[in-house]
């Protein structure tokens, strides 16, 4: 053993797992799973109706009771819900970028005003000073937002009509 082993036990930072959250290579597949019948989950017939579901946040387990009354159950009842989450994920992310965007925008154009009269004019009124500075603000809540929306897409409870 080396004084490095003895100074820093492996067996303390087996624990810390909430530091950094394992991503398994399942979430990050960019290649389509085939249901058992042998088609993409979108070809599907009753796609469109779990895709629906999910998306109006209905909970799991209505949608796989309406799954099974429909005669779909097992591995292609979780591709078809696994892949309408995929795309519920990917809707509310999106839309939370383009608020973290926005935010971003605000507050680039807030300096760029104050840029202009600061260093343009050599002065600035206090009105606008007021004006800037509540501007980039809504800036900070709107990064803010879309962080936090962005952040907890996954476990977004509700319509994705809700978070938009």
């Amino acid at each position: 053993m080396s004084l490095i082993d003895t100074a820093f036990p492996v067996e303390i930072f087996r624990d810390v797992t909430f530091l950094f959250p394992v991503v398994s290579s399942e979430a990050n597949e960019t290649s389509v799973k085939f249901i058992p019948s042998g088609r993409a989950p979108e070809e599907h017939p009753r796609f469109g109706l779990v895709h629906k579901m999910v998306l109006q946040g209905d909970p799991k387990d209505r949608i796989y009771k309406r799954l099974e009354v429909n005669g779909v159950t097992g591995d292609e009842a979780d591709t078809l819900y696994r892949h309408a989450m995929k795309e519920r994920v990917k809707i509310i992310q999106g839309e939370s970028f383009k608020k973290i965007l926005g935010g971003i925008g605000l507050i680039a154009l807030a300096a760029a005003v104050f840029a202009t009269f600061w260093f343009g004019l050599g002065y600035i009124q206090h009105v606008i000073l007021y004006l800037l500075t509540a501007v980039s603000g809504l800036g900070f809540i709107l990064i803010g937002m879309g962080l936090s929306n962005y952040w907890r897409a996954r476990s977004h409870i509700g319509s994705v009509a809700d978070n938009i």
